[in-house]
């Protein structure tokens, strides 16, 4: 994506401007501390000739782009994302719709999917505004509706009724749909099926929430998905605003509507419950859907297809009215199919309960069991049975584990807000504090430990064969422990003030080089001499200030060119668990290594440029070079992804710990998928339903 030169200059003039505006406070003392220190530092002109020299460099190097070129590579960038973004949404609909309930009751049933047997189109009405509904014809087709309606669709339905399947069916035919004849070269925008679940939680402007979820659910950065939607290469199709808690739904709603009026020529499509849209302001879209509940022929049919395994199913309805008005939606219908297949219809009855099933017009003393009470029974119903029921591949973890790990997890996602579970999603406040602080000590001692063994321990291995030095190991692993305790506590009040992300695939290349060099040199150069003389000013005294000054500029130097030249890019085109922290860690081993001649440049400029009696860590010999290299690393893994990833790692065996989540927990998940409670999406999960996630959630004890 191109960059205007104006924004990437307006930084660095800010900050000159704020510099020369408060000249007049930090003016007078530095020339004051000049006049009384000025002998002692020698090394200020070599270090002005060497930040002159270097900025010469940076600007020859850094020579405007071509335009042509730039525009060229920029559209060439964002084909190569818009196709992986499509290959991962592809996955994820055909993942879904494959993992469907209403797929799986028909293999538990052992029919096959025709037209003839099992197959419930459920029926559907037109609405538009100012015109009565009309029935929808069974052969259109959602996308049919969506195109006439000029790409302005919301869905509506009862809970269960097949909303999101509408939407991924929806989904499924634009991402086949062809390029327009016209532009046969331009392909159409990319469907990005969404959940409104999360918007609640920080309450952003749509477009903005979407780049954030992009990020998270497919590890798209965010300038590129908010530059992608600016310019219609993104088509949303957003699910659940019921699911947006009800304090900010109408909020939720009217940010919907801003978006659509600010672009209305971006597709859009909508899906939100009956009850809870009707209590909303309207939306603004051109054309509305109403998935219908089945009816009684619509059941009749479905179970007498079935044969006898639903034989019993179809006589406890036929006695209990209650039971046909709850599988009035497709997705109850098929948990009572899974459930009480082959079961005689006194024992669904009895297993129910009299309130519940109770014969039509018996005298049972007691009012009806609402329809909710009637679902959660139903939901408890298909537990027992999933848990019963011995599974192809036998699991690790016992089903009242699972039971309860699952009620917690349904728990937590309740709380943030989430209807997909990705392991990236776990951040600091998932755990308790007291448990997670004593963990992330000992996580990042350990790194530290090992780092100081490793390089430590060959340097002082080498010493003792070439010099006789005596080994000192213990006193090196104290010191190693004590620093990466102090770094564990650091990432550890980072992490639950603030979300930590993994961090996103970098890449190295001198046209990002020439954009940023400019501007990211002076200010890491000012940043680090600033910090460093203050830290020297504070711990040392105003003799030592200088001292920092020039090792500051050096380090700032050093960290401006190294990090000019990485952008981030999109370069996995399949979703997997935990990627995102799996590839911070990859980039934290392969990058850190940076980190060493890095170090070893800045204490050799910083040798050149201080006097030899200076007393700090500096590569006057090659015993103090070589701890130098060795504290290189540390830095570059923390640098480039390694600190995401240890903070991860520090997070997960806290839980497991706290005995909430397993360490093997894909695989603890992917058991939830073969029990039929859980569907595998890309590299995430989600319950078979919202409802069965809500249940689930009440299950859970208080935290």
């Amino acid at each position: 994506m191109p960059i205007d030169p104006q924004r990437r200059r307006m930084p660095l003039l800010l900050l000159l401007l704020g510099a020369t505006a408060t000249s007049f406070w930090w003016l007078p003392p530095l020339l004051a501390w000049v006049h009384d220190y000025g002998d002692d530092v020698q090394g200020l002109q070599a270090l002005i000739q060497l930040v002159l020299s270097g900025m010469t460099l940076v600007l020859l190097i850094a020579r405007p782009p071509d335009a042509a070129a730039a525009t060229a590579a920029a559209q060439t960038e964002e084909r190569r994302g818009l196709a992986i973004l499509r290959a991962k949404v592809t996955q994820e609909v055909t993942e879904r719709l494959g993992a469907s309930l209403y797929r799986q009751t028909l293999i538990a049933l052992g029919r096959e999917e025709t037209p003839d047997a099992l197959a419930l189109p459920w029926a559907r009405e037109l609405e538009r505004p100012g015109l009565p509904a009309r029935p929808v014809p069974a052969d259109t087709t959602t996308l049919v509706l969506f195109e006439q309606g000029g790409g302005a669709l919301l869905i509506l339905g009862e809970p269960g009724a097949g909303k999101t399947v509408e939407l991924l069916t929806l989904a499924q035919g634009l991402l086949i749909r062809p390029p327009p004849a016209d532009d046969a070269s331009d392909p159409p925008p990319v469907p990005v099926p969404l959940n409104l679940s999360t918007w609640a939680t920080r309450r952003l402007p749509l477009a903005d929430w979407i780049a954030d979820e992009l990020f998270r659910r497919h590890q798209i950065p965010r300038a590129s998905g908010a530059h992608w939607l600016a310019r219609g290469r993104l088509l949303p199709l957003l699910d659940g605003l019921d699911e947006v808690a009800e304090p900010h739904r109408a909020d939720c709603a009217a940010a919907i509507d801003a978006f659509h009026r600010a672009d209305g020529l971006t597709p859009l499509a909508v899906c939100c419950r009956v009850a809870e849209y009707r209590a909303l302001p309207p939306l603004a879209l051109n054309t509305a859907i109403h998935l219908l509940p089945l009816d009684r022929g619509q059941l009749e049919r479905y179970l007498r297809g079935a044969g006898p395994a639903l034989a019993g199913l179809r006589q406890a309805m036929a006695a209990a009215p209650l039971l046909a008005q709850l599988a009035a939606t497709p997705l109850m219908l098929n948990v009572m199919s899974l459930t009480w297949q082959e079961r005689p219809a006194a024992a669904i009855l009895a297993g129910l309960g009299p309130s519940l099933g109770a014969p039509a017009g018996a005298e049972t003393g007691a009012s009806p069991a609402p329809a909710d009470a009637a679902r959660d029974a139903l939901f408890a119903a298909y537990l027992a049975r999933v848990f019963s029921r011995k599974p192809d591949q036998p699991g690790l973890w016992s089903p009242a584990y699972t039971r309860r790990t699952l009620a917690w997890l349904a728990a937590r996602m309740q709380h943030h807000g989430r209807t997909l579970f990705q392991i990236e999603d776990l951040q600091g406040d998932w755990g308790r504090w007291w448990v997670q602080l004593p963990v992330s000590l000992a996580v990042w001692g350990l790194f530290f430990v090992l780092v100081g063994f490793a390089g430590g321990g060959l340097l002082g291995l080498a010493g003792w064969w070439l010099a006789g030095a005596a080994l000192d190991l213990i006193s090196g692993a104290i010191r190693s422990a004590w620093l990466g305790a102090f770094v564990g506590a650091w990432v550890f009040w980072v992490g639950r003030r603030s979300p930590v992300e993994p961090d996103e695939q970098f890449s190295w290349s001198w046209a990002a080089f020439r954009r940023s060099a400019p501007t990211q040199v002076p200010l890491w150069l000012l940043h680090g001499a600033v910090g460093a003389a203050l830290l020297n000013w504070l711990f040392g005294g105003p003799d030592r200030a200088w001292q920092g000054l020039i090792v500051g500029a050096v380090l700032g130097i050093a960290v401006g060119l190294l990090g000019a030249g990485f952008s981030r890019r999109i370069t996995d085109q399949r979703n997997r668990p935990n990627q995102g922290y799996r590839t911070s860690l990859r980039n934290g081993l392969r990058l850190g290594v940076l980190g060493v001649p890095f170090a070893l440049l800045v204490g050799w400029l910083s040798v050149w440029l201080l006097p030899p009696d200076t007393p700090l860590l500096l590569p006057h010999d090659w015993a103090s070079a070589a701890r130098l290299a060795i504290l290189g690393f540390p830095c570059g893994f923390m640098l480039f992804g390694g600190a995401a990833a240890l903070w991860h790692s520090a997070l997960r065996l806290g839980l497991w710990l706290e005995g909430r989540l397993p360490l093997r927990l894909a695989a603890f998940l992917d058991q939830g998928v073969r029990l039929i409670l859980l569907q595998r999406v890309g590299g995430g999960w989600v319950f078979i339903h919202r409802l069965l996630q809500e249940h689930l959630a009440a299950t859970a004890p208080p935290r």
